[in-house]
């Protein structure tokens, strides 16, 4: 995306579509997402959503940039965000 587009929850309001789509339509339990550990701009598109980090889930990719390996990883359940207490954050 152009940089000019960053900063206006475009990507907050796409993520949200398409865990309402996966959890009310799609039947799916669960959602994980993850990124680069200094991705801090969709690290925060990801906690907006209502969506938890645990540390111990985080993970290295098998190869590529050595210093892109890193990944950290974060989850959303069904019930969290059929039953609201996964509500969009600013």
């Amino acid at each position: 995306m152009d940089p000019e587009h960053w900063g206006r929850g475009y990507a907050t309001e796409a993520a949200s579509a398409a865990l309402s789509f996966g959890f009310e339509r799609g039947g799916l339990s669960e959602v994980v997402a993850y990124a680069f550990v200094e991705n801090l701009a969709s690290r925060r598109v990801m906690e907006r959503l209502g969506m938890s980090h645990d540390p111990q889930d985080d993970f290295e990719l098998p190869a590529g940039v050595e210093a892109l390996r890193r990944q950290v990883l974060y989850r959303l359940k069904a019930g969290d965000w059929l039953n609201g207490s996964a509500a969009i954050r600013d």
